[in-house]
């Protein structure tokens, strides 16, 4: 069997002719080589816990990429799932490492570089 080989045109950044041959079942895939695939760890409970001895865009990034069934961290002997995220890189509050303050309608959070903003939260229970 012969490969195909279209022009790439993008429309809305998906390639219309790439996908017309996929629909038209002239498309021939490519087996995967195994003996070059990576697997990622399994994810445990432990990852899903928040040190803010880190940096602020790292923990933004940590809440954004495990989802569900959510990042969390303890605020007064309690866990406390954080949501709705953003970060800014300096500390203009001057808030220590795990300190924290309300700012309008959100939770900020002093991280080791940078401060943490949270737009939603949800306590155990």
């Amino acid at each position: 069997m012969g490969v195909t080989t279209v022009p790439l045109v993008k429309v809305n950044g998906i390639s219309s002719s790439g996908l017309n041959v996929i629909s038209n079942k002239s498309f021939v895939g490519v087996a995967q080589c195994n003996d070059n695939a990576s697997f990622a760890k399994k994810i445990n409970k432990n990852d899903y816990r928040i040190s803010f001895n880190s940096s602020a865009e790292h923990i933004h990034n940590k809440i954004r990429a495990l989802t569900l069934p959510g990042c969390f961290c303890y605020l007064l002997n309690k866990r406390l799932k954080l949501f709705d995220t953003f970060y800014q890189s300096d500390n203009i509050y001057k808030l220590k490492i795990g300190e924290y303050m309300h700012h309008n309608t959100k939770m900020l959070i002093g991280c080791k570089y940078g401060v943490l903003l949270v737009g939603r939260m949800q306590f155990e229970g």
